[in-house]
């Protein structure tokens, strides 16, 4: 018996998809809200960089952090809707000079000034 007679192709799907109407998904403010997720998972990154324990891996820390604004950023400029209010708390819970830290290459430094720019 070859591999072969084991694989058939079909005109008609087998499979469904369900929609579930209560996921965050379908909410208006969807990206508003992950917009806030990446906030705190920065803040978080940057308050475990700064602990005494974390000395030896500290640099990581504040470089995943500058990768985590560089994925919000992306968020922020194409799908959040109060952007008033997401860059103001932003503001509030990061500082450039904690993503500052985190640079390590060219493309980061120009990262930086783009971000600089737009939220800080």
């Amino acid at each position: 018996m070859s591999a072969s007679s084991f694989l058939s192709i079909s005109d008609s799907k087998d499979y469904t998809y369900k929609v579930n109407a209560d996921s965050i998904t379908h909410r208006s403010d969807y990206f508003d809200v992950r917009a806030q997720s990446y906030i705190e998972v920065i803040a978080e990154i940057i308050r475990l960089a700064r602990q005494e324990q974390n000395i030896r891996i500290r640099v990581f820390l504040y470089r995943h952090a500058l990768v985590e604004a560089r994925h919000f950023l992306g968020l922020f400029r194409n799908n959040v809707g109060d952007k008033i209010g997401v860059k103001s708390c932003f503001r509030e819970s990061i500082s450039a000079g904690d993503l500052f830290r985190g640079i390590n290459s060219l493309s980061d430094v120009f990262f930086f000034i783009k971000l600089s720019g737009k939220l800080l």
